[in-house]
């Protein structure tokens, strides 16, 4: 199976506390084929998003990261998504909607 017959795909870890969800910053990887079926490849230890795509890329044309509930593209081959803008960093934080734990806390 080639290359361009494979896609990536990279989505963030997400753990909960008492207070409710928390994305990690750290993503899971797998290999799919075009027809989404699983090809038994996948990163041993979550990731980092750079070190993510820099696997993902390795092992796919296309990559397809999943931030949250939004979707990008990081392949040479343009998936669905807008392209994963180079500057994107992500660090362990509530997800979108969440975020007022974080203020409750601190108040």
């Amino acid at each position: 199976m080639s290359i361009l017959d494979r896609v990536a795909y990279i989505s963030e870890r997400h753990e909960f506390d008492e207070q409710g969800p928390i994305a990690t910053g750290l993503f899971d990887c797998e290999i799919r084929d075009l027809d989404e079926r699983w090809l038994g490849e996948y990163a041993e230890w979550p990731l980092e998003l750079p070190d993510a795509v820099a696997w993902g890329r390795e092992r796919a044309a296309q990559v397809s990261v999943r931030i949250g509930n939004e979707f990008y593209s990081a392949g040479s081959l343009r998936g669905s998504g807008p392209p994963l803008p180079d500057s994107l960093r992500v660090a362990r934080r509530r997800p979108p909607g969440w975020e007022h734990l974080e203020l409750e806390d601190a108040g």
